[in-house]
């Protein structure tokens, strides 16, 4: 096939959803060439997700809307083929995998797509074995979907999208619920996939520090228009502050410390894209930095008793026992505490444990003096609140206001009652005015901050939140914790599962990790990030700004002080920045 068939192209392309009358999409013009890997980033509901449904022929063609211009993918126009035809042309893997699987197997799962192009069976089977030897999950054929770990489920969808041979593959923040070690095996997946094969890749993410070394282009949205585009460091350079405190954008954590070091005024040789491209930009300063204020860890509220006791607790399913071994650790009241450690480490199941819906083999958990495997589910709901990682895996009901509502119905409140709460709650998170919209119309940000706030109506003495930013743009996710550190000093404890080293970094006074069912660490979170090598897992990312730090100190600097964010080396030379 030759350069030009290949190639997606978008042209003057405006979109409309049905019922609407404003174009929500205006404007766009994007080609992207045969064997190109572009990253595509932009503030939540720019439009990101939805010109890559049009790319794919989904809008308008199965969910409606009208458009104006037009795409063309390997030669075909969106607007007048069918999505089976255009399958063949251009595929897409979307953030939860979860949500596109159709069958049992991963085998069935590989053939499902070739099966309804028709594809003979010996070319299905060839295509089975060789795109799961691509996803290293060679001898997975009879395994089931339901018993992998959130990376293997999006290497699963990734070669099941690739098994139908497009030319281009688009793939919607397919990284946001993995750990570290998960994310990097996607993204070298992607890079070989994109350099073996000569596939196009257009990638949808938030959070590119990882990403922005293996991409082409760096493709910037906002208010549904195409705003910048261009090689990582030019695009960075002429919009990466205008990206995090205009846009509300994740900016990579070592562009952030360009402008922190320069205040705002980079050269395109002050715009670092490495560890080593910033230690030598910081290495001027270091003195300027040896006199400034290394941020110190977050207190630690000893004084303050436990409200989570876990003790010794044994846990183990059906089809994969000792998922827990022996785990034994406190949090402590009023304080912010992070869950770290891989996929399949038991931060889940641990946490499900701790409101109740499932049951310690042996051992105890105890909230608020409440033994969470003696509790009826009632009680344990009074004391504990539970966000889940995907906000529409929790809501029930058609509108915002019944969603709050709905879980204080059965606790004899009166209509008046329940109101008050409902109408207080709604203005902790900022959801005013949505009382009357459905849940799922909501952005992936109102969406989290819901989610939260069907937890919070019921005033409970511990918020667990398993992945809080996953999905979300910087602005969101700093307004949702800005709303969780209310909380906290309200007296709400926080636990958040995550594997966001920022987080960590910058709100949590305290991280515990898990590694294969047991833990491997509990203290504060400059001690984690700074023997991480001695810790057992590979599921941590040391924060970007102490690897460059450690990059210097093992370059023969001596004294300098240890900063885990760039927020820290920006007081510490007097530059305090404010964020979006």
């Amino acid at each position: 096939m030759s350069r030009m068939d290949t190639r997606l192209e978008v042209k003057d392309f405006s979109f409309t959803f049905p019922d609407h009358t404003e174009p929500f999409l205006k404007d766009i013009n994007l080609t992207v060439e045969p064997g190109e890997f572009v990253a595509v980033v932009g503030p939540s509901s720019c439009g990101k997700s939805t010109l890559a449904l049009c790319m794919t022929g989904f809008y308008p063609s199965v969910l409606g809307g009208a458009i104006g211009g037009s795409i063309r993918v390997g030669g075909l126009d969106t607007t007048f083929s069918t999505v089976a035809e255009l399958a063949t042309k251009v595929g897409i893997v979307f953030q939860d995998p979860d949500s596109q699987f159709c069958n049992l197997f991963i085998e069935e799962e590989l053939a499902f797509g070739p099966e309804n192009l028709r594809v003979d069976r010996e070319e299905i089977l060839r295509r089975v074995g060789k795109y799961l030897h691509f996803v290293n999950l060679d001898g997975f054929q009879r395994r089931r979907i339901a018993e992998l770990s959130g990376g293997q489920k999006q290497r699963v969808a990734i070669a099941s999208v690739m098994s139908m041979e497009p030319d281009v593959l688009i793939l919607d923040q397919p990284t946001a619920n993995l750990d570290p070690t998960g994310k990097e095996d996607i993204f070298e997946t992607l890079y070989r996939l994109n350099q073996e094969t000569g596939k196009s890749l257009v990638l949808i993410e938030h959070q590119i520090d990882e990403l922005i070394r293996y991409v082409d282009r760096l493709i910037v949205m906002d208010k549904g228009r195409i705003v910048d585009q261009g090689a990582p460091r030019d695009v960075l350079l002429r919009r990466g502050e205008w990206m995090e405190k205009d846009c509300g954008l994740w900016v990579p954590e070592v562009s952030r410390l360009s402008f922190a070091l320069t205040g705002g005024d980079s050269t395109p040789d002050m715009m670092p894209l490495s560890v080593e491209e910033a230690a030598r930009l910081m290495r001027p300063m270091v003195a300027e930095l040896r006199e400034g204020q290394a941020a110190s860890p977050a207190p630690d509220r000893r004084e303050s008793g436990p409200v989570i006791t876990i003790d010794r607790v044994n846990f183990g399913y059906p089809s994969k026992p000792n998922v827990l071994k022996g785990v034994s650790f406190e949090v402590r009241k009023g304080s912010v505490t992070a869950l770290m450690g891989e996929n399949g480490s038991g931060k889940t199941t641990l946490s499900l444990m701790m409101v109740g819906l499932l049951k310690p083999d042996s051992g105890t958990i105890t909230i608020s003096g409440v033994d969470t495997k003696k509790a009826p589910l009632k009680e344990i709901c009074s004391k504990v609140g539970y966000v889940f990682q995907y906000p529409e895996h929790q809501f029930v009901t058609d509108t915002v206001r019944d969603e709050l509502a709905y879980g204080l119905k059965n606790q004899g409140l009166s209509p008046d009652e329940i109101g008050a709460l409902v109408k207080e709650t709604l203005e902790t998170v900022d959801l005013v005015g949505t009382e009357d919209r459905h849940p799922f119309t909501l952005s992936m940000g109102e969406k989290r901050r819901l989610s939260i706030a069907t937890m919070l109506v019921r005033r409970p003495d511990v918020l667990i939140l398993d992945e809080p930013s996953a999905g979300l743009d910087w602005r969101n996710a700093k307004y949702m914790m800005d709303i969780l550190l209310k909380l906290n000093q309200a007296g709400v404890t926080i636990l958040m599962i995550t594997h966001t080293t920022y987080l960590v970094a910058r709100y949590a006074e305290r991280v515990i990790v898990m590694d294969q069912g047991e833990v491997a660490f509990e203290g504060c979170p400059l001690d984690l990030f700074e023997n991480l090598e001695t810790i057992r897992t590979k599921a941590i990312e040391k924060p970007e700004v102490l690897k460059v730090i450690e990059f210097l100190r093992k370059s023969g600097v001596s004294g300098l002080p240890a900063f885990l964010t760039a927020d820290d080396v920006a007081a510490a030379l007097g530059r305090c920045r404010t964020s979006a």
